[in-house]
């Protein structure tokens, strides 16, 4: 007897649970709005899928968006249950919610752009992050800039800019700005640290590596060169590095954008080194000529805010 007494209360407190989560779901509001705004759902189905429309309703509402994914309350978190009526039942189908969709659409432009070997400020650089100071150019610089990614974007015309200036006036900063800003519109980019880019090639004589890293650099959709000339000048790193990146880069038309603290003349004055400490000339001025057929030639002044 005691059995069937206990079996009895269990029974008798669980209807009273699903008749109070009956109740608090046709009294809910986006039940109500369900009800009104799809013909085919009656208060029978409501209560024949509860525990489905009970979810629906108990979900986090995009009228208020999350702060964050993270902050999120739904499950899964940044998944907004949509409801889908399918022969007379009730089903839940989740679609990302706004905060999700921006948080994937960020990381999908970072994966657009493949910055190696520089600093966070340079990746997450932005067009609308550029400040202008007084006594500079970097208004004119920054409207120069922002032309060549519209080009881009746009498909008129290919040539980059060739941005020199003293150290740590914010050349690089500028075209970490350019590819965050080209990713917008699915425009991938290579954008590297020149000098650290010619030891990792140097060390992949071991393991093979090195022509599939040059070939990356080379056909890159838009390629950056940040600091070019920093990196210890060999004969190599102008033939078979600079110099071919350069070439193909010239041949295939392809965006190409280069910081320096050097003019494109003194450039081609430290690339004249030979083996034996003689001048070359021929070949440093063939780099020259492909630099100013890459990239128009601009001088981005100020002070050293690196510091500041």
């Amino acid at each position: 007897m005691k059995r069937i007494n206990n079996f009895l209360a269990i029974n008798r407190e669980t209807e009273e649970m699903y008749q109070e989560t009956l109740t608090r779901v046709l009294q809910h509001p986006k039940t109500k709005a369900l009800i009104q705004e799809n013909d085919n759902v009656t208060p029978q189905m409501i209560e024949n899928d509860l525990l489905v429309v009970d979810e629906y309703i108990r979900a986090h509402s995009e009228d208020v968006p999350c702060e964050s994914v993270e902050a999120c309350t739904n499950n899964p978190k940044g998944y907004t249950p949509k409801v889908d009526v399918r022969n007379n039942r009730i089903h839940l189908i989740y679609e990302p919610c706004e905060s999700k969709k921006r948080e994937d659409e960020y990381h999908r432009r970072k994966q657009l752009i493949d910055a190696q070997f520089v600093s966070q400020d340079i990746k997450d650089a932005t067009f609308e992050s550029i400040q202008h100071y007084p006594n500079t150019n970097r208004k004119d610089v920054h409207q120069q800039l922002m032309k060549k990614a519209f080009d881009i974007i746009n498909e008129k015309h290919h040539k980059g800019l060739y941005l020199h200036g003293k150290f740590g006036v914010g050349k690089s900063y500028f075209l970490g700005a350019l590819a965050n800003e080209i990713s917008k519109y699915h425009i991938s980019s290579v954008l590297l640290y020149v000098p650290e880019f010619i030891s990792r090639l140097k060390g992949g004589f071991s393991d093979g590596s090195t022509q599939r890293l040059l070939d990356t650099v080379k056909t890159a959709e838009v390629l950056i060169l940040d600091d070019l000339g920093a990196e210890d000048v060999t004969p190599w790193v102008r033939d078979e590095v600079i110099s071919n990146i350069l070439h193909y880069r010239m041949v295939e038309h392809l965006p190409t954008f280069i910081s320096s603290n050097f003019t494109m003349a003194e450039i081609e004055m430290n690339y004249r080194k030979t083996r034996d400490n003689g001048v070359e000339e021929t070949k440093s001025r063939r780099i020259l000529e492909r630099l100013r057929a890459l990239c128009d030639e601009v001088e981005l002044k100020g002070d050293n805010y690196r510091n500041k």
